[in-house]
C-alpha cells in the first residue's frame, strides 16, 4: 500500500468559495509565542470549524451509506424481476453476483469509502486542535513565567522544594 499525502486533497466550499483544506489546517494549525493570547482567543473558533466539518462530513458518509443501501435493494428487485419476466429460476448466488457487479454499485462504493476516508481525516483533524489548545496553554504559561521573572524564580523554587 502506498499513501501519497500530496495527492490528498480535501476541499470545502465557505461562502461559494472552494476552500483547500489541508493547507487552511496547516496554517491554523501552528502558533508562535509572540501570538499566543491572539492563538488562545481563535483556539475555540478553530476548533468549533474543525468539529463542525467533521459532524458534516458524518453526515454525507452516512448518506453515501444508504444510497448504497437503497441502490442495492433496488437491484436486487429488478434482477428478480427481470429473471421472473424471462422465467427463468432466481438463485440467491446468481443475483447476488449480478448486483455486486454492478457498476451503479461499485461507484457508490466508491463514494461512500471516499466519505468514510474525509470524516475520518477530520476528526482526526479536530482532535490535533485539541492537542494545540494544550499546547497552547502550556506555551502560555510558559511566556508568562519568563515575562515576570518573579514567578519564574518562584516556580523553580516551588520544583526544588517538591524534589
Amino acid at each position: 500500500m502506498k499513501i501519497n499525502w500530496d495527492k490528498f486533497d480535501l476541499e470545502v466550499i465557505i461562502e461559494k468559495k472552494l476552500i483547500d483544506l489541508k493547507k487552511k489546517f496547516n496554517e491554523e494549525i501552528k502558533f508562535a509565542k509572540e501570538t499566543v493570547d491572539e492563538n488562545l482567543r481563535d483556539q475555540p473558533s478553530l476548533f468549533a470549524f474543525y468539529a463542525v466539518m467533521a459532524e458534516l462530513a458524518e453526515e454525507i458518509y452516512d448518506i453515501a451509506k444508504l444510497e448504497l443501501e437503497l441502490l442495492e435493494a433496488t437491484l436486487d428487485e429488478f434482477y428478480r424481476k427481470k429473471f421472473v419476466e424471462l422465467g427463468e429460476k432466481v438463485t440467491e448466488k446468481k443475483l447476488s453476483m449480478l448486483v455486486i457487479s454492478h457498476k451503479e454499485r461499485v461507484a457508490a462504493i466508491k463514494n461512500k469509502i471516499v466519505a468514510k476516508k474525509n470524516w475520518g481525516i477530520l476528526k482526526v483533524l479536530t482532535k490535533a486542535f485539541e492537542q494545540r489548545k494544550e499546547a497552547l496553554i502550556a506555551a502560555a504559561s510558559n511566556y508568562r513565567a519568563e515575562i515576570d521573572p518573579d514567578i519564574w524564580i518562584r516556580k523553580k523554587e516551588l520544583k526544588r522544594e517538591r524534589y
